[in-house]
């Protein structure tokens, strides 16, 4: 479970499977400035979970109204597939 702000900033080549975006500390942008993502499986409740991402997959997860928010503005080459909002 990752909450904290910016909690996995600026990271490459990652994949991401079954992740909690949510809790107590209530941090912003946890993907931010990252890319080549693969994230799937994984539930996103914080605000700003992808901003300025670069190739991003994101796959079977779900995202809460909160998390939705302005989230996908600053996407490059995105690819979703299946999620829920």
């Amino acid at each position: 479970q990752y909450d904290e702000e910016r909690a996995l900033y600026a990271l490459s080549h990652i994949t991401l499977e079954s992740c909690r975006f949510d809790g107590p500390a209530d941090g912003e942008s946890a993907l931010k400035e990252t890319d080549h993502l693969s994230v799937s499986g994984c539930h996103f409740a914080l605000r700003y979970p992808l901003w300025h991402t670069t190739d991003t997959a994101l796959v079977s997860c779900d995202m809460t109204e909160n998390a939705v928010k302005a989230s996908f503005e600053a996407l490059t080459n995105k690819k979703f597939e299946e999620n829920r909002l």
